[in-house]
């Protein structure tokens, strides 16, 4: 007698392409900080061996999951631009791919990427400086200048916003900034209006609702004229 459940087809074997698709929508859902192995394992209905079978422990998963999202970065094409503008593409190409992840973005930051798509980017990054006549010790400072710059920026736009049990934390820190501050903090109060929100440490949203995207722009042009300008020199 065939049963209902022998008429099932058969589960297929779980990928390791499946367990790091789950554990970045899981990431992107709760934050980093809810990824375990068990409460993967949970979402795929499979044992947390299996998990750690296939991605190893959670270090080695996030780093996967960074991997996955550092591959979606396309790189410009060196010969179609100069190196200006290539690094201003690869730039903003990073800060839009990342800002689909937000809640990866600082741990992205916070993990050394070692992988086929991160050297792939380091070399194209070197050779498009050693093409632009950086060379020697200028060419290290001047390589880890622009990812600094660049990853270093995407999160701090992406930080979480504070955690406070009280839910009017933010007309209160509106008002400490607006009227509390007119005496000791002069500088903001007159400029109350036009910093509110809009610059790090002012703000009390986080880039992933209230996007710095004019500001980003400008840092990094400021970045490469700066570089441009010192190169020339």
């Amino acid at each position: 007698m065939t049963t209902r459940k022998d008429k099932q087809p058969p589960r297929q074997a779980l990928s390791r392409e499946q367990v790091i698709d789950a554990a970045l929508e899981l990431i992107d859902r709760h934050g980093v900080e809810a990824l375990t192995m068990r409460r993967l394992a949970e979402v795929l209905e499979v044992y947390p061996a299996t998990i750690y079978w296939h991605a190893g422990n959670r270090a080695q998963l996030i780093a996967r999951v960074c991997q996955r999202v550092f591959e979606g970065i396309e790189l410009p094409d060196a010969d179609s631009v100069p190196w200006t503008e290539w690094i201003l593409q690869l730039a903003h190409r990073s800060r839009e791919r990342l800002g689909r992840h937000p809640n990866l973005a600082v741990d992205f930051t916070s993990t050394i990427q070692i992988s086929a798509s991160s050297l792939t980017m380091a070399d194209r990054l070197l050779a498009v400086l050693e093409d632009a006549k950086f060379t020697g010790e200028q060419l290290v400072m001047v390589y880890n200048t622009v990812l600094g710059g660049i990853f270093g920026w995407i999160a701090a736009e992406f930080a979480s916003e504070p955690v406070a049990g009280d839910s009017d934390w933010v007309s209160e820190y509106q008002h400490a900034l607006r009227e509390g501050g007119g005496a000791d903090l002069p500088a903001i109060h007159r400029n109350f209006f036009l910093v509110a929100n809009r610059a790090f440490m002012l703000r009390w949203s986080s880039g992933r609702s209230t996007p710095m995207e004019s500001s980003f722009d400008f840092a990094m042009r400021t970045m490469i004229a700066g570089l441009e300008r010192m190169r020339d020199a």
